[in-house]
């Protein structure tokens, strides 16, 4: 197969959002919840007394944003990947307020990364590729509004609040780490 177009989530794929997340709420509102603790997408679960507004407050502004360490691997994988000539789209979900602040951090740390590699949608089953690697297993299945199906590898970013959600059933691979990923980026060069 010849050059690969990959589609990569940001949140929590590229970066560790929501560990500091949930530092961020633990110190503010004086909670003590652990990052293995959220086994669920939906935060507010684990936070049933705070306010919507009071949740998300950290991950909507620009406070976590310089804060955040990319994942172990992801710099150094994602230049081979474009040194062997694959496209890296970022394909995320993230809030419009700090997309500025995200694609600055991006760029800080990713240097092949330009406005021109990123994907602003809640919709990625509608966006084209050959993978994509998420944390949040609704967007590696048929979205529920339109029943559009992926069309790309599905790898699922194992993180705690997807380890309930049965991949094998469900057609997708669950990874652990960038090496892990780049071992099925390599399969799919080799047209396997």
């Amino acid at each position: 197969m010849g050059n690969l177009i990959l589609l990569l989530d940001l949140d929590d794929v590229l970066n560790n959002q929501n560990q500091l997340w949930i530092e961020a709420l633990n110190e503010r509102h004086k909670t003590n919840l652990k990052y293995e603790d959220i086994t669920a997408w939906d935060m507010s679960q684990f936070y049933p007394n705070l306010t919507d507004d009071e949740l998300y407050h950290p991950v909507i502004g620009n406070d976590l944003v310089w804060r955040m360490s990319p994942v172990r691997d992801s710099v150094r994988i994602t230049k081979e990947w474009r040194c062997r000539g694959h496209t890296i789209m970022i394909v995320t979900s993230t809030s419009t307020t700090n997309i500025d602040a995200k694609a600055e951090w991006l760029k800080k740390h990713y240097d092949w990364f330009t406005y021109h590699n990123l994907i602003l949608t809640y919709k990625k089953q509608l966006v084209y590729g050959d993978i994509l690697v998420d944390d949040g297993a609704h967007n590696l299945l048929p979205d529920k509004e339109t029943g559009i199906k992926p069309v790309y590898a599905k790898l699922c970013f194992d993180k705690p609040w997807n380890r309930s959600f049965n991949c094998e059933v469900n057609g997708i691979t669950r990874v652990h780490s960038f090496s892990e990923i780049d071992k099925i980026v390599e399969r799919m060069e080799r047209g396997e």
